[in-house]
C-alpha cells in the first residue's frame, strides 16, 4: 500500500493498481509520513496522529509550532519541528521521553536506518546535519558544507545522501562521516528530495525535474523534465513512487529491463508526502 500526504491536509491511501482512497487527517498541510505498525502523519497543525486504515488511533501534542519531519525507526518515533527540537516518543504509549536541543534552526528532516540503531540524522535551516546518539541524546558530529536548507536525508547501509536548496546532492561515508563526494544538479536548481534504493540514487529538483544518478560516474539520468512537476518521491526495491504538484501519481518500475510506468493515477491535489 501507498500513502500519500496532501497540502490540503488529506491523506490518500492506494494500492498498486491505482485504486485509492482518501481522508481528512489534519487541518493544515501535512508535512510528512512515516510507516510502521501504524501510519504515522504530521503537519503545520502541530499534531502528530497514527493512523490504522484510516481510523485514528491516537493524536500526539509536543512541539511549539509546526512539525516538519518525522521517522519511526520500529522502535521510536522521532519529530522535528520549527520549535528548533527533535522529540522522541515511545509508539506504544504515545509518551515523549526526550526532547533533543542544539539545531540552530527549523529541523527540515530526520532519518534513520536499521545499520545504525542508535544513531539518528537530523538536518535543519543552519545548513548543519546533526548525528544524535539516541541512548543519551547527545549530539555527536556536525557535517557542514551545504551552502543553504538541507531538504532531505537518506541512508543506505553505507552512505548518508543529504539535498539542498544550494542545487547540490552530498554523499557522506557512515563509519566516520567524511564527506566522499558532491554531486552538481543539472539543472542548477535546489533539489528537493532524494531517495535511495537498489544501489540507485533519486533526486526531484524544484522545477518538477526527477533524475536517477548512476553512483559510479556520477551522472544523473533524467527520467522526468520539469513538466513532470515532481513534489515527493519514495522508493522500494525496484519500484519508485513519484507524486506530483498536480495531484498525479506514478508507480515506475526500475527493473532491469529499464524504466517502465507500471500504472498512473490523479488526485486532484498537490502532494507533500509519501510513504511505503
Amino acid at each position: 500500500m501507498l500513502y500519500f500526504g496532501l497540502q490540503d491536509g488529506s491523506i490518500v491511501e492506494s494500492d498498486i493498481n491505482g485504486n485509492f482512497s482518501n481522508y481528512v487527517a489534519h487541518s493544515e498541510p501535512i508535512t510528512c509520513l512515516s510507516y510502521g505498525k501504524y501510519l504515522y502523519s504530521c503537519s503545520h497543525d502541530g499534531l502528530i496522529k497514527y493512523w490504522d486504515n484510516g481510523f485514528l488511533v491516537r493524536e500526539l501534542q509536543g512541539h511549539n509550532g509546526h512539525i516538519t519531519a518525522l521517522v519511526y525507526t520500529g522502535t521510536k518515533l522521532y519529530s522535528g519541528g520549527a520549535d528548533k527540537t527533535i522529540n522522541e516518543w515511545d509508539p506504544e504509549t504515545g509518551r515523549r521521553k526526550w526532547i533533543l536541543t542544539g539545531s540552530r534552526g527549523w529541523i527540515m528532516c530526520l532519518a534513520s536506518s536499521p545499520s545504525l540503531p542508535s544513531r539518528l540524522f537530523s538536518a535543519d535551516t543552519d545548513h548543519t546535519i546533526r548525528i544524535w546518539d539516541t541512548s543519551s541524546g547527545r549530539c555527536l558530529h556536525e557535517l557542514k558544507g551545504h551552502k543553504d536548507w538541507i531538504y532531505s536525508l537518506c541512508l543506505n547501509d553505507q552512505f548518508l545522501y543529504s539535498s539542498s536548496k544550494d542545487g547540490t546532492i552530498r554523499v557522506w561515508y557512515c563509519q566516520d562521516f567524511s564527506l566522499i563526494s558532491v554531486l552538481e544538479g543539472p539543472d542548477k536548481q535546489p533539489i528537493t528530495q532524494v531517495t535511495v534504493s537498489s544501489n540507485k540514487l533519486f533526486s526531484c529538483s524544484e522545477n518538477g525535474s526527477l533524475y536517477c544518478w548512476n553512483l559510479e560516474n556520477q551522472i544523473p539520468i533524467v527520467i522526468l523534465g520539469k513538466e513532470g512537476n515532481v513534489s515527493c518521491l519514495s522508493s522500494f526495491g525496484q519500484w519508485l513512487v513519484v507524486g506530483s504538484l498536480d495531484g498525479s501519481i506514478k508507480l515506475l518500475d526500475m527493473g532491469p529491463s529499464g524504466i517502465e510506468t507500471n500504472n498512473s493515477t490523479n488526485t486532484s491535489h498537490t502532494l507533500s508526502s509519501v510513504v511505503f
